[in-house]
Parts: structure tokens; C-alpha cells; sequence
């Protein structure tokens, strides 16, 4: 469900409370969704075409400040950010600067104490995500107790 276009089924959208206001919706939307339950995931067939790069309207270096901001709103701990980065930063135009800038959007936005998606058990939940994904990692095959599935990688 990344990208452009998001595809809910109705009992999704209404479990969800619908789309928030907020930078990082896309993110947010997806893990209250596995919170609910629901099952989220990747459509290669669904195709959207965008006319410029995602994030881009006003830079891509500002667009990466931003997805470092949107990391911060969604929740995502120091650990996971700096692996993000580091990802963002090896994977994307301008390579190193776009993960500097990722970086700078988080610490930035936790520096001014921007407000974080508060929807009760949240926190919790993502943070067994983050848990179940890098044990996945670190030992294939192996299951972390408690901690959330999800095919959306």
C-alpha cells in the first residue's frame, strides 16, 4: 500500500476512523489498520502514475525532511530512524544528502516536540513490529512473541 494510491475495503476504512489530517496518514492509516486486525499489503497490479517524484513538489531534499518528519508523527523509534536513513540515503537522488536530510526531519520535529499519532496502543504495537521485523532479519524462520504480522514489508 505504498505510493500514490491506497485501496481500503469499507469495514477497513471505518475500523480506521478514515484518513487523518495528518503528514505520515499513509503510514498511520496502515499500522491502525493491523491494530484492527485488517491485513495490509502491496498491489503490484494497482498502478498510479505520478508526474514528478514522490515527495518532490518542493525539492527532494525537502521532501525527505518531511518523510523524517512523517517517521517521527508515525512513531518510529531512534534505532529504526538511522536504519531509514541510512537506507534512504545509499537508495535516492541526492545519495548521503537524502538521508541526512531524512534524519534532520526526524530529530528536527522531535527537537520542537511535534505532535505523534496518539491513538491508544500505538506505540505498543509498532514497536513489537519494528521487533518482529528485525528478528526476522537477524534469524529466518524464528517467530517473536507478541509481536504483530503483516505482509507489507
Amino acid at each position: 500500500m505504498r505510493g500514490a494510491l491506497k485501496l481500503y475495503s469499507r469495514a477497513c476504512f471505518e475500523a480506521i476512523g478514515g484518513v487523518r489530517e495528518v503528514l505520515a496518514w499513509d503510514a498511520v492509516d496502515e499500522v491502525i489498520a493491523r491494530m484492527q486486525g485488517f491485513e495490509t499489503r502491496s498491489i503490484p497490479t494497482a498502478e498510479a502514475f505520478h508526474q514528478r517524484h514522490t515527495g518532490s513538489a518542493d525539492g527532494r531534499l525537502r521532501g525527505h525532511v518531511r518523510w523524517g518528519r512523517g517517521h517521527w508523527i508515525a512513531q518510529h523509534g531512534p534505532f529504526w530512524t538511522v536504519v531509514r536513513s541510512a537506507k534512504v540515503g545509499a537508495t535516492l537522488e541526492p545519495r548521503g544528502a537524502s538521508g541526512v536530510a531524512y534524519l534532520y526531519g526526524y530529530a528536527s520535529a522531535a527537537v520542537r516536540g511535534v505532535p505523534r499519532c496518539d491513538v491508544a496502543g500505538y506505540r505498543g504495537f509498532i514497536k513489537a513490529e519494528h521487533r518482529r521485523r528485525i528478528a526476522a532479519r537477524l534469524y529466518p524462520g524464528r517467530t517473536v512473541r507478541g509481536a504483530a504480522t503483516s505482509s507489507n514489508g
